[in-house]
């Protein structure tokens, strides 16, 4: 009877061994499966994640938080349109309790977006047994390795141009803000009626900046896109200002060998919890 209960002892050992050291390979595994889910926007993705999982995201659109049921319904809406190619993973930790890193691309419309590292921290659910979530999922962004140095150049001259132009109005620097535009500059503001020329802008600006009166718009991010000749640049930014986060966008070109401003529009964000209340105001103003 002794010998019968070594030998199960042993047995269950060898076995729950083979497992825990298995955990490298479950690991790899799950993540597959995961990212299978993920790309094809599949929310039932959601049951990877363990109750108040933490989400962040760095690099260059700043410091992020989300959470998985907001990104899975924003995923839900592009549906079919990205792609994040996952490669060289590395496991570390123990049965209970891994780090998973990769490296990462993530493709939109076909054509390559941003890069990454992701860093999932995976644990066994006490709850379930034979179960894994995730409690914790981090990723770094950045532009992809193989960019043009010249692209980059062109770029980090451009970001310091649109940086010079905020501060330019935070200071209510009138010479700073309005020269850098063209001509034929718009300006859309927040107020539906806000479609401004550079005249028109500079005429409601002028008195307010003898007075030193401006506005403080601080970047949170900023993408960049580029013309295949190089000479047109559009952008995309989100920027923390007195009135909560605004979204900007707007389109630089080279003119006559000096890079101008001819668009801009400014827009402000709203939380979808609040849109009830916003679309009461805006309706009533029509």
């Amino acid at each position: 009877m002794k010998a019968i209960l070594f030998l199960f002892v042993f047995c269950s050992l060898s076995v729950f061994g083979q497992r825990r050291d298995n955990y490298k390979q479950i690991a790899t595994k799950y993540i597959y499966s995961f990212f299978k889910k993920f790309n094809e926007s599949d929310s039932t993705a959601l049951e990877y994640f363990a109750d108040k999982c933490v989400m962040t995201s760095t690099g260059v659109k700043g410091f992020q938080h989300a959470n998985p049921s907001g990104l899975f319904a924003e995923l839900g809406k592009l549906k079919g349109r990205y792609e994040e190619v996952i490669s060289n993973i590395v496991v570390t930790g123990d049965y209970y309790t891994m780090v998973v890193s990769m490296d990462y691309e993530f493709f939109f419309d076909g054509k390559s977006h941003h890069c990454g590292k992701n860093f999932f921290t995976i644990a066994k659910n006490p709850s379930k047994p034979m179960t894994y979530q995730i409690v914790n999922l981090a990723d770094s962004r950045f532009e992809c390795r193989n960019t043009n140095p010249v692209k980059d150049s062109l770029i980090s001259n451009l970001d310091k141009k649109m940086l010079k132009w905020h501060e330019s109005a935070g200071k209510a620097n009138y010479e700073g803000y309005f020269a850098p535009m063209d001509s034929s500059f718009i300006y859309l503001g927040t107020d539906p009626s806000e479609r401004w020329t550079k005249k028109e802008f500079s005429e409601f600006c002028k008195p307010y900046f003898k007075k030193g009166k401006g506005w403080d718009f601080k970047t949170k991010w900023r993408n960049w896109y580029l013309s295949d000749d190089g000479s047109t640049a559009w952008f995309e930014e989100s920027l923390d200002t007195h009135m909560g986060i605004c979204r900007g966008s707007g389109v630089w070109a080279l003119k006559n060998g000096r890079w101008v401003i001819l668009h801009y529009n400014l827009a402000l964000t709203v939380y979808n919890e609040a849109m009830e209340e916003v679309k009461k105001v805006n309706l009533k103003k029509e």
